[in-house]
């Protein structure tokens, strides 16, 4: 599909931002990057959750500064809770959450286009992710289990590490 149909596909982003949300800005950019040029239609969904002074203001500024950014208020008393709301609101047919301070590699987005464009029967498609350091150093892979894994044990394994699994 092109502009004049519509997007290729659409995808909606939970964002978990709690804390000081530091490296919020990093993240957006990283989303950004991805995305350019792509034929997605991309919804960010800023999720708080016990988001500091500071944290507030950076995702303030951040809502000012991305269109593509939107805020899911909610009354949830977990973070798990809070996505669950955020999934529900969710206006994209795929569904790829993160936290503030991960980032998606250049091409995630377009690696992940590629795949269900070439299988569009899937549901699910999970990848694998790096736990770095601040200096960049990987501390722990997340590594994605073969298609024949018992399907609720691949989806405990890929939402350990946001930014692993994107659903359907």
């Amino acid at each position: 599909m092109g502009l004049i149909n519509g997007p290729s596909a659409t995808l909606t982003l939970p964002l978990l931002c709690r804390g000081d949300a530091k490296q919020l800005d990093a993240t957006v950019r990283s989303i950004t990057t991805a995305a350019a040029g792509l034929d997605i239609w991309l919804e960010v969904q800023m999720v708080p959750w016990q988001l500091s002074p500071s944290g507030l203001r950076r995702a303030t500024a951040a809502l000012g500064a991305n269109t593509q950014l939107t805020w899911v208020p909610h009354q949830a008393s977990s973070e798990a809770a809070a996505l669950n709301q955020a999934w529900h609101l969710a206006r994209g047919c795929w569904i790829w959450w993160l936290e503030a301070g991960d980032q998606l590699m250049p091409e995630a987005l377009s690696n992940w286009l590629r795949v269900i464009t070439e299988r569009p029967n899937l549901l699910l498609v999970a990848g694998e992710g790096e736990h770095l350091d601040w200096h960049g150093k990987c501390q722990r892979r997340h590594r994605a289990l073969p298609a024949s894994t018992w399907v609720p044990e691949l989806t405990i394994q890929g939402l350990y590490c946001p930014g692993a699994v994107v659903w359907h």
